[in-house]
């Protein structure tokens, strides 16, 4: 058998498929989106876009109403999770991908109500990244 050519790319992989941290700024924009997602599922108390938005992986897991019926207390207890619009995230613990790849982030909001606390995971899914539950 001979070799005839290779086909090779130039084109630059993205960071999250080298396993390559993002920005502190993109980590910060990242946690206050997935967290901004819950906090208008459960000020609507519509899981729709929460839905949508979330890994394929996920998905297959889950419905809406699995959703709605697992920060049902957040929507019963009135607990006004908006509160972080306006607010930065601040992280608890340096954001590092787990084994199975998932960029993992944890950390809290101060709001004069109240503190948020969260922890998210992510899965890039077609070169974007999509929360997905936590393990």
């Amino acid at each position: 058998m001979k070799l005839i050519g290779i086909n090779v790319s130039q084109e630059e992989a993205p960071s999250f498929a080298k396993g390559v941290m993002p920005a502190e700024s993109e980590l910060a924009a990242l946690a206050h989106a997935g967290v901004s997602l819950l906090a208008g599922a459960v000020a609507r108390d519509d899981y729709s876009e929460l839905y949508n938005s979330i890994s394929k992986r996920w998905q297959e897991q889950t419905t809406q109403e699995e959703l709605r019926n697992a920060f049902k207390v957040f929507v019963d207890g009135k607990i006004p999770l908006t509160a972080i619009e306006g607010k930065k995230p601040q992280f608890t613990a340096s954001p590092g991908f787990d084994n199975q790849g998932a960029l993992v982030m944890e950390g809290k909001y101060d709001t004069q109500e109240f503190q948020v606390l969260f922890h998210l995971e992510f899965w890039n899914e077609d070169a974007q990244w999509k929360l997905q539950p936590s393990t």
